[in-house]
């Protein structure tokens, strides 16, 4: 009896072994045919002839990219993304340039950079001079002696001052840029952006006294009385006053 029951699984074994090897030769040729289709199919527009930055770890540069309906359908050497050309696709030749990703900056300060070009250095070391307030002045009354944009525009404009890496431990007032000059209207900014110290020429000159109310959002800070301005701006009546300079 047990033989005969070996006798009669034997054949079922081998259906079943067939069955498996059937789906699994009928998955590779699924999987083949797909492969195929992704491979080559038609891309609308090709970028080649440059250096490609992917940001991909595992692949950070490549030779060229296949574009299809406004999606990357292929990264990878030149040869295997021709594979995608048609004759309605339009071939880029990038002649030796560089193509990245699109950037999405929602905060960008690209008029700050060319603004600290034109404006006296007030970083602290190593990579500026000031690390006291004499040094922010002395720093200005260079920059005022030196400065084509000084005599351009009559104002002169310091960046990037840190409060809490000068040897005080504050912001200068308008006292001490009076002392570099009350002849021509002086701004200091903050490396924040957000707060600017202005000399007594430039507040006379924006119409900013004891009797200015701090604006919408902005405060003009005060001496010891609790009316004078002592010349520091926070936010926005630093923004105005710097805009109308």
């Amino acid at each position: 009896m047990r033989l005969a029951s070996m006798k009669n699984i034997q054949p079922r074994c081998r259906r079943i072994f067939r069955l498996k090897v059937g789906l699994l030769i009928g998955f590779l040729a699924l999987l083949s045919g797909c492969d195929s289709t992704s491979t080559h199919s038609p891309a609308d527009i090709i970028f080649t002839g440059g250096s490609i930055i992917t940001m991909d770890d595992q692949q950070p540069l490549v030779e060229a990219i296949a574009i299809s309906d406004g999606k990357i359908i292929r990264v990878g050497s030149s040869a295997e993304v021709l594979n995608h050309q048609t004759e309605t696709t339009e071939l880029i030749n990038l002649d030796q340039q560089a193509l990245l990703p699109g950037f999405f900056d929602a905060h960008s300060h690209l008029s700050g950079v060319g603004m600290q070009s034109i404006v006296a250095n007030l970083l602290p070391a190593p990579d500026g001079p000031v690390n006291t307030i004499a040094e922010l002045q002395q720093a200005m009354r260079d920059y005022i002696a030196h400065a084509p944009t000084v005599k351009a525009y009559g104002v002169a404009m310091g960046f990037n001052y840190d409060d809490s890496q000068l040897q005080e431990q504050r912001h200068p007032n308008r006292h001490e840029l009076d002392a570099i000059s009350t002849e021509i209207p002086i701004v200091v900014m903050h490396q924040s952006g957000h707060l600017g110290v202005y000399n007594s020429k430039a507040m006379d000159m924006l119409g900013i006294n004891a009797d200015s109310p701090d604006p919408n959002g902005g405060i003009i800070e005060r001496e010891a009385d609790g009316r004078t301005p002592s010349g520091v701006m926070q936010e926005n009546a630093h923004f105005k006053m710097i805009y109308q300079l």
